[in-house]
């Protein structure tokens, strides 16, 4: 299970899907992309690490953590809300979350030795360097590499209406998205693992790995910063300050090098670049805001199902709320982020309870992914966002 484990984190990233278009896939006759299911080829490895997690469970019978409580009264708030919902699609999206909680189980049960932690962070190393590959080439090129086959690219160029783009001294040019949906989730990835290489590359000793570790963190920083992703830069600096602040007495010369230089590069970037299409987006996020707290007011206990902001948003532009609190508050209610919000919660505590390293750098992962969900909804509305917010509140939950 565990060589299934570590293939899932290495295709994380992989954006390869089947889209099935239902009648509820459309909202006054306009196809909504949120509402539209997909099943992933990450989903396999998933289903199949599921399958044999719930197999050898039952088979076992072994006693669970404290943890399993919370988790499961997650799945069953959001059941309830799902069954509940006039959105038959709903249901859907909780499978979905069964494949997710049930990852985050399977991690909770797991003893994360050196060796393994190791063996993880190398293959996060490898993803990282492959994603920040993609995303300079992408740069260059401006357009998707091999459009969608091979590494399910969306397909961003200067001419569709939809497309990211930002204007950089002048020059008009299509954000870097990697093999995400979208520019900010590429941001997001980059923001997390580059700490978990910078804490690696501290304590590793042979110089070979050193080198390969090194070199993914400069692919990874090229990647975070062509995704002009404001919120992921701004995670990273403040997983930097975390990460600087929990290892203040084993600060080394080279640790504040290579974060001065990421910082100074990332302040400086603030001050040059402009998103494109100008458009009123501060106003856009907060008048939806204001249309999250008018559906939880309609359905305040249960909300209205997972997967139903989109469908049932009176605002204009169908997107769900950059906010995952918000998000799902409005979509299964004050019962739904209660049980959501108490998992956080004891997880946090599992962190400080166990007191190892591995920990110390999970601490500052959750807070940067609490961070990133502040802002925005792809930890939650995206599947790639989604198996990476489980996959680090798995391991936080972990022994």
């Amino acid at each position: 299970m565990e060589k299934i484990f570590i293939l899932l984190v290495f295709l994380t990233p992989l954006g390869l899907y089947k889209k099935f278009l239902l009648p509820t896939s459309y909202v006054k006759g306009v196809l909504d992309s949120y509402l539209v299911p997909k099943t992933y080829l990450t989903d396999t490895v998933l289903a199949i690490l599921v399958i044999l997690f719930w197999l050898n469970l039952i088979l076992k019978r072994k006693s669970q953590s404290l943890l399993w409580l919370p988790a499961v009264l997650v799945l069953t708030v959001f059941l309830i809300s799902c069954l509940l919902s006039p959105l038959t699609l709903a249901v859907y999206f909780w499978f979905r979350y069964f494949l997710y909680v049930s990852l985050f189980l399977y991690l909770s049960r797991q003893s994360w030795s050196n060796e393994k932690v190791y063996r993880l962070l190398l293959i996060t190393g490898l993803s990282t360097l492959v994603e920040g590959i993609l995303a300079f080439v992408q740069w260059i090129k401006q357009g998707p590499i091999f459009p969608f086959l091979i590494f399910g690219e969306p397909s961003f160029y200067p001419s569709y209406s939809q497309t990211p783009l930002v204007s950089l001294f002048g020059n008009v040019k299509v954000r870097s998205f990697g093999s995400f949906p979208h520019p900010n989730v590429l941001g997001g990835f980059m923001a997390v693992f580059l700490i978990w290489l910078i804490w690696l590359w501290r304590r590793e000793q042979s110089r070979k790995i050193r080198l390969f570790l090194f070199i993914c963190m400069l692919f990874g920083f090229l990647g975070l910063m062509l995704s002009f992703s404001e919120g992921a830069w701004g995670a990273f600096l403040l997983g930097l300050f975390v990460f600087y602040i929990l290892n203040f007495f084993q600060r080394s010369k080279r640790f504040l090098t290579i974060g001065g230089i990421f910082m100074f590069s990332l302040i400086i970037s603030f001050f040059t670049i402009t998103k494109l299409p100008i458009e009123p987006v501060n106003h856009i996020r907060s008048d939806l805001i204001k249309e999250s707290l008018i559906l939880w007011q309609k359905r305040p206990i249960f909300g209205f199902g997972l997967g139903s902001f989109t469908y049932f948003s009176g605002y204009l532009i169908r997107e769900p709320v950059h906010n995952i609190f918000l998000l799902i508050l409005s979509e299964t209610g004050v019962v739904g982020l209660i049980a959501f919000s108490l998992l956080l919660i004891l997880v946090g505590i599992n962190i400080f309870i166990r007191r190892t390293p591995w920990h110390r750098l999970l601490l500052i992962s959750l807070i940067q992914l609490i961070f990133l969900g502040t802002f925005d909804h792809y930890l939650l509305t995206y599947q790639q966002g989604s198996l990476f917010f489980w996959l680090i509140l798995g391991l936080a939950a972990s022994k």
